[in-house]
């Protein structure tokens, strides 16, 4: 499903995360555990190609990153990549119907919405919905997302 070989990232000259190799099969499942500042989300940022190591390479269901552009890669991220949000939990339970809600609808729309559109436009509106929670994480807009 993945391999990541020689991969090695860092924060401000410091080392954040140094993975001689590791591969897992379909259907194998692992837990990532460790302290604050390990490297654990940085690790998953460079799987969903969210973060590029500085050194390393990354395949991802048989496609070595490198070997894609930012567009490619964008795609790629879109069509086999799903992520949670790490900081969702500190929205409040009432804007996080909200968020739902337009990250639902937008889900649901998305290849009408590509095909009428295109591309561009659907990351476009994905931008603006993560632009939103952002501002809600960061206590901006009074946490609303949304219309």
């Amino acid at each position: 499903m993945f391999a990541l070989d020689d991969i090695r990232h860092e924060y401000q000259g410091k080392c954040v995360l140094d993975l001689p190799q590791w591969q897992v099969a379909p259907g194998e499942t692992w837990l990532v555990l460790g302290p604050s500042g390990s490297g654990k989300t940085t690790l998953l940022h460079i799987l969903a190609g969210i973060l590029k190591p500085a050194e390393g390479s990354v395949s991802v269901a048989g496609q070595d990153y490198a070997r894609l552009g930012a567009g490619e890669l964008d795609r790629f991220r879109g069509r086999h990549i799903g992520i949670v949000l790490q900081r969702l939990h500190l929205v409040e339970a009432r804007y996080q119907a909200g968020i739902a809600n337009q990250l639902e609808v937008l889900d649901a729309q998305r290849e009408a919405f590509a095909a009428e559109q295109g591309e561009t436009q659907v990351r476009r509106a994905w931008l603006t919905v993560a632009t939103q929670l952002y501002k809600a994480l960061a206590g901006e807009n009074n946490g609303s997302v949304g219309n």
